[in-house]
C-alpha cells in the first residue's frame, strides 16, 4: 500500500508542478486539497478556461498516444437525466464545467514508467495552446 501511494503521489506532484504554471496565468484550475486532508492519489483533473482548449489538449495528446478524457458527465444530460425530463440547457453552468474538466492519465505504473514522457508532451501541448 505504501509503495502504491508513493508512486501515485509522484504522479500528483508532477502534474501539480506542470499545471501550476498555467494556473498562475489564470488559464486553468487544478485539484486543490487542504493540507489537513490525506488523499489516496486516485485521479487528477484540470478545468480548462474554454471547451475549445480542453478539446484541443485532449486531441493533441491522443496524437502522442496519451489519453486524457472528459472527466465528468453532468447527470442531467446523461441518458437517465433525459428520462427524468431534464434537457441539456437546464443547467448551463454544470454543462459548461462538465465540458471543460479533463482527467489525466493516472495509474500506479505511470509513477515508474512513462510519467516523464507524459509531462513533457503535456507541457509542449500546453505551450502550443497558451503561447
Amino acid at each position: 500500500e505504501d509503495k502504491i501511494k508513493l508512486l501515485r503521489s509522484k504522479i500528483t506532484e508532477a502534474y501539480t508542478t506542470l499545471f501550476s504554471i498555467y494556473e498562475n496565468k489564470n488559464k486553468l484550475v487544478t485539484v486543490k486539497t487542504p493540507d489537513y486532508i490525506e488523499i489516496n492519489h486516485h485521479a487528477f483533473w484540470v478545468i480548462f478556461d474554454t471547451i475549445e482548449n480542453a478539446e484541443s489538449f485532449m486531441e493533441k495528446l491522443r496524437e502522442k498516444t496519451i489519453y486524457a478524457y472528459i472527466g465528468y458527465m453532468p447527470l442531467h444530460s446523461a441518458p437517465k437525466g433525459f428520462e427524468y425530463g431534464y434537457e441539456k440547457d437546464d443547467l448551463p453552468l454544470t454543462e459548461d464545467l462538465g465540458n471543460r474538466i479533463v482527467r489525466l492519465p493516472f495509474y500506479t505504473e505511470l509513477g515508474e514508467v512513462g510519467l516523464e514522457y507524459c509531462v513533457g508532451e503535456m507541457k509542449k501541448v500546453l505551450n502550443e495552446i497558451y503561447n
